[in-house]
């Protein structure tokens, strides 16, 4: 008889669900009410209907404005149509302002993925090196394991200092680039 396989994710992965959900949630139960109005707004503008719309719109103010003036009524934004201009404009700073706003906001929760990607990251290091200090630990007190020294499992054994391993990034990032230093010159041997 096989044994049924439970439905739903296993309890590790639902765990991380969980955890990805929750930090959604904060993000979005911590955004103000005009954050979240200025995030609803953004994601009107975004959809393709708004770009139709705001065609017929100008089309209509613009044919509205010829039609008014072919039957001899005053248009109230006669051509070359400065009130359509300046509205187009205000429109497109408010939609630059709602985008940027919103791209801040999606900002600030990349910012909180990356650091709990970075923290879960050094978590899994600091256990993987744990894994590998209990393993080597094993093979030298089993004696039926040959005893050896493996200095890459004892290098590999020790947990990476998150510091020193910024400051190592950021030395070589600021070193690339950078021409060679020029040779030394050897003066003893000039003639």
């Amino acid at each position: 008889m096989i044994p049924q396989k439970p439905e739903g994710l296993p309890p590790h992965i639902e765990e991380a669900v969980q955890s990805i959900a929750l930090l959604h949630n904060a993000h979005h139960r911590n955004a103000s009410r005009l954050e979240m109005l200025v995030d609803f707004a953004s994601a009107q503008v975004s959809r393709p209907a708004c770009l139709v719309l705001l065609g017929c719109a100008t089309l209509a103010w613009v044919a509205a404005n010829l039609v008014l003036e072919h039957f001899g009524f005053a248009p109230f934004d006669p051509p070359p149509f400065a009130w359509a201009n300046d509205v187009l404009t205000l429109l497109a700073l408010a939609v630059a302002v709602m985008i940027v706003t919103t791209q801040r906001r999606a900002g600030k929760l990349s910012e909180r993925r990356e650091q709990m990607t970075l923290e879960l990251t050094l978590l899994t290091e600091q256990k993987s090196a744990k894994i590998i200090a209990l393993i080597e630990e094993m093979r030298r007190d089993s004696p039926a394991l040959a005893n050896r020294i493996d200095q890459e499992a004892r290098d590999m054994s020790a947990p990476a200092d998150a510091n020193l391993v910024l400051d190592k990034i950021e030395e070589t990032a600021s070193g690339i680039g950078k021409p060679p230093p020029p040779p030394a010159k050897d003066f003893a041997n000039d003639k």
